[in-house]
């Protein structure tokens, strides 16, 4: 009889970390991929530089969500697929431009709510976007344009010795 009783024994144990782990997968999955209090929209912009999955989403410097996803249209323009918590609602008027955080820092979305009667829901786009801004094309724009001021400077200083 002791074989017995070791036997129901064992095959309680066997049922009993089944049933933790199978407590433990639907504790998983609830938590990341049923419901996570949040949802996705997209927005385009010409330019993406330095923009990549899981940069930070903020609204008023506040984080509230991450980019899922980056990936091209059919025009080449960039397509960010952006996760934001529940609690955010945006409006239909919302924008979306990319930025830097500092001088040289990360780069993020910063999400202006907007003002308008209707709402942005999950799967819609945020129509107004504003591109990143490349500091090689602002340091290129800086010199030609102080190039320009100094050959009107030479210009006028020719002209005066005439």
């Amino acid at each position: 009889m002791n074989a017995a009783k070791r036997e129901i024994f064992e095959t309680w144990i066997g049922v009993a970390i089944i049933t933790a782990l199978v407590v433990i997968v639907v504790l998983v999955f609830a938590r990341s991929g049923f419901s996570d209090g949040s949802y996705e929209i997209t927005a385009r912009f010409n330019r993406a530089d330095g923009l990549s999955a899981g940069s930070i989403v903020r609204a008023a410097g506040v984080p509230v969500g991450q980019v899922e996803e980056l990936r091209l249209d059919e025009n080449f323009r960039a397509i960010a697929v952006l996760r934001i918590d529940d609690g955010v609602v945006l409006d239909t008027d919302a924008t979306a431009s990319i930025e830097t955080d500092g001088l040289f820092g990360q780069k993020f979305i910063q999400l202006d709510i907007g003002g308008g009667d209707a709402l942005i829901g999950e799967g819609q786009e945020i129509a107004i976007t504003q591109d990143s801004l490349v500091l090689e094309d602002l340091l290129a724009l800086i010199i030609s344009r102080a190039k320009q001021v100094r050959r009107r400077a030479r210009g006028v200083a020719t002209e005066g010795q005439r």
